[in-house]
């Protein structure tokens, strides 16, 4: 009797192995969907905050960079753009941080858009 136990616990443990390499294959194919590329999204955020920097160049602005990047999730990231400027009337040197989200959308046919959302600017 001691002997089928053991055989048993071998058995159990086999496929207790099995139920996790199964869940574990499952979920990588469940994540393996398309991902957006945090660089992709920062080459965009550049080209972005030039444009917002030369719409702002009557107010004054001089520069813009992408302050920072980070992944919310496998398809979300979130950018920091910073401008800055000068305003000669007020001589005041001014700082605007905007924040930038760009979601990847897939369409049911596959079809993948960027979809960019934007946040409150904050300057000071």
């Amino acid at each position: 009797m001691p002997r089928s136990s053991s055989r048993l616990r071998c058995l159990a443990a086999a496929l207790c192995g099995v139920i996790a390499l199964l869940c574990v294959g499952t979920g990588t194919a469940m994540a393996g969907g398309p991902m957006l590329e945090k660089s992709r999204v920062r080459d965009l955020a550049a080209k972005t905050a030039d444009k917002v920097r030369r719409d702002l160049r009557s107010d004054g602005a001089s520069e813009a960079a992408v302050a920072g990047c980070w992944r919310n999730s496998a398809r979300r990231v979130s950018c920091y753009l910073k401008v800055k400027g000068y305003d000669p009337e007020l001589d005041f040197r001014w700082t605007c941080m905007l924040r930038m989200v760009v979601d990847l959308q897939v369409r049911p046919g596959g079809a993948r858009r960027l979809h960019t959302r934007w946040g409150t600017a904050v300057c000071g």
